[in-house]
């Protein structure tokens, strides 16, 4: 099943990118490989105006995050909370578990007289009562967020979610204007699955929630499931292939 509306495609190539750049010269939409001004002949780049020092394009800097050589100068995005440098795929604050959300998270919330630290909420295994577990359970949204990875949408948007496929549990975040089928689509490809769904006899994979038997309806959104408490954010769905 293919959803041409999912990410961009590439103004020089015409590839479709699931996390399409644009560029800060003429903003149109490129994929990763046609970023840079001269692989794109972008026409309001000009080298007299903006240049770069030949010991600046040699110099390598590293993602604070996964430690990658970031080359390009162009790459090099700094995170407006903790002004540390990363890459392209770890610009986003909750990509490269930024220090900043946590903090601002701590300072935020209520305080009591007996308020547990963060990680004592999260792991205590005797904790009981409807506060309480509401709270367990912000705090282990919050950490999902920081690990989550998905597309290039606003963050009022974004539902996050574990999708567990086998016995491993990916946290990713997707659109609550999509409909399930577009989610079961971003998830395999974000999984690196391959996905024959559109092929006869070829099965097709499909969400289905923990506690439940039945399949999730591909045609409803994440916003109407929210909406009818069916999802959650943070919860765990399921990705199986139905023969």
């Amino acid at each position: 099943m293919q959803f041409p509306d999912l990410g961009n495609n590439c103004t020089q190539c015409n590839s479709l990118d699931f996390l399409p750049f644009v560029c800060v010269f003429c903003s149109h939409v490129f994929c990763k490989e046609h970023l840079q001004p001269g692989h794109h002949s972008c026409p309001d780049y000009d080298d007299n105006i903006v240049s770069v020092p030949s010991e600046e394009k040699k110099e390598k800097v590293r993602c604070k995050f996964c430690r990658q050589d970031i080359t390009q100068p162009l790459e090099r995005i700094t995170c407006p909370k903790c002004h540390l440098i990363h890459c392209l795929q770890h610009r986003i604050p909750e990509s490269h578990d930024c220090p900043k959300i946590k903090e601002e998270f701590l300072q935020n919330r209520p305080t009591t007289k007996h308020a547990l630290p963060v990680d004592k909420v999260v792991n205590e295994p005797k904790v009981k009562g409807a506060k309480n577990e509401a709270l367990a359970r912000k705090v282990a949204l919050m950490k999902l967020k920081q690990k989550a990875r998905g597309p290039a949408i606003p963050a009022e948007e974004r539902v996050y979610l574990f999708i567990k496929q086998d016995d491993k549990e990916e946290p990713l975040y997707f659109s609550r204007t999509w409909t399930i089928g577009k989610c079961v689509d971003f998830a395999c490809s974000s999984l690196a699955i391959r996905n024959d769904s559109h092929k006869i006899g070829a099965g097709r994979w499909i969400f289905r929630m923990t506690s439940q038997e039945d399949i999730i309806d591909f045609s409803k959104t994440l916003s109407e499931l929210i909406t009818s408490e069916e999802v959650h954010g943070g919860d765990v769905l399921l990705l199986e292939l139905v023969v």
